[in-house]
């Protein structure tokens, strides 16, 4: 298996069928890191200050980031508590593909080519303030 994902030009990663929840899941991740993820790549230190300074209620205020209650992220939890993410060879897939994508039915996400619109991205600014 090690070999079909290393030399393959692309590797799809199929999270399950598209519903409603891996919809909000995957808008959600797309519009945060679009908002998010370029000020923190850029070193926009007065963001990355705020960021990780802030209480939950401030981000909100401040930025019109969903308390960890809300929907968007039950979704996210929704989409990392897939069967595809528990399997032994995502870390294979992570690790040995070139170019993986996540598909959700119509739409495709970057694993992680692009800094500022990815699936690596998202966590990377998320796990920043420590989550």
């Amino acid at each position: 298996m090690k070999d079909i994902y290393r030399f393959a030009s692309q590797v799809l990663l199929f999270p399950g069928a598209f519903n409603g929840e891996l919809g909000v899941a995957c808008g959600f991740i797309l519009e945060f890191c679009s908002d998010f993820a370029m000020k923190f790549y850029n070193d926009d230190e007065s963001f990355k200050n705020v960021w990780q300074r802030s209480t939950t209620a401030e981000l909100t205020k401040s930025f019109g980031i969903p308390p960890p209650d809300h929907a968007y992220w039950k979704a996210v939890q929704y989409l990392l508590e897939r069967p595809c993410f528990r399997r032994t060879w995502i870390v294979q897939e992570v690790a040995l593909a070139t170019k993986l994508r996540l598909v959700f039915g119509p739409v495709e996400m970057d694993w992680d080519d692009d800094r500022s619109l990815s699936f690596t991205s998202f966590f990377t600014v998320v796990a920043d303030r420590n989550h």
